[in-house]
Formats: C-alpha cells, sequence, structure tokens
C-alpha cells in the first residue's frame, strides 16, 4: 500500500471514497446475512405456526388415493398461511418452503383440479418442514 500523505488531494479523496464504498457494500451484506440468519434460528427453534405444523404433520388422506393429501382451512386461516409463507420463503432455508403452485399470486384462489378426484375447488401448495420431505397438500376451503 502507498503512502497516502505523499498523494494530491484528490487521489486522497478518491481512495478513501473507495475504501468507505467496500466498508458500506460489507456492512450490508453482513446486515442481510444476520437479518436471514436469525429468521433462521427462529424457524429452527420451532416458531412456526400450530396451523403450519398442522397442516403439514397431520394431513387427511381420501380413502380411495390414500397418496392424496388434503386439509380443510378458513379463509383467514388461508390469508395467514400466505404471509407466513412469505417469511418462511425469505429465510431461504432448505430445509423450510412453501410454495404454491399458482406462485405469481400474493392471494391464492381455490380452484378445480381435473387431475385429482376432489370435487371441490382447493389450493394446490408444497410444504416443507423441518428438514423433512416436500409434501403436495390440496387446501380445501371451509364453507
Amino acid at each position: 500500500m502507498q503512502n497516502i500523505e505523499k498523494l494530491p488531494d484528490k487521489e486522497k479523496l478518491q481512495i478513501t471514497e473507495t475504501a468507505l464504498r467496500e466498508i458500506t457494500r460489507l456492512a450490508k451484506k453482513y446486515h442481510e446475512e444476520e437479518k436471514g440468519f436469525g429468521a433462521i434460528i427462529e424457524m429452527k427453534e420451532d416458531n412456526r405456526s400450530d396451523l403450519l405444523k398442522e397442516i403439514y404433520l397431520h394431513p387427511e388422506h381420501l380413502p380411495q388415493e390414500p397418496s392424496l393429501l388434503f386439509y380443510t382451512i378458513t379463509r383467514q386461516q388461508l390469508r395467514d398461511l400466505e404471509e407466513e409463507a412469505r417469511k418462511v420463503n425469505e429465510c431461504k432455508d432448505p430445509n423450510y418452503h412453501i410454495e404454491w403452485r399458482r406462485w405469481w399470486r400474493d392471494i391464492q384462489k381455490p380452484e378445480k383440479d381435473k387431475t385429482t378426484p376432489l370435487k371441490d375447488p382447493h389450493i394446490n401448495v408444497t410444504i416443507k418442514l423441518f428438514g423433512g420431505s416436500k409434501r403436495d397438500i390440496h387446501l380445501l376451503l371451509a364453507a
């Protein structure tokens, strides 16, 4: 590194500005990583909502097709789940992920799925929690 005291003022300012920009970039990167790490710690401490855990751990099975999983929720529970999905996915932890089939929608709407024996409109979601396997679950809205 050169002796900055012998440089002209313009070069001193440029070196200082470059160093400050690098410090700012590193501080921002550190802040973002700490924020994400804090969110991961929250998930690992099992702070997921009881509803999300219940849907993932105890979905119902369709008698004629046991591999088809479904769970009945209210509209308010769906809105809460949408918000929680956003928070979980922001953490980018590979052990926790919620993916809506209609991922581009902020607000999910029930639709008929002709590929399943479910007669009622529903919302398709894939949930992965606690490092377990992904589960495709059909959310039915309670009347």
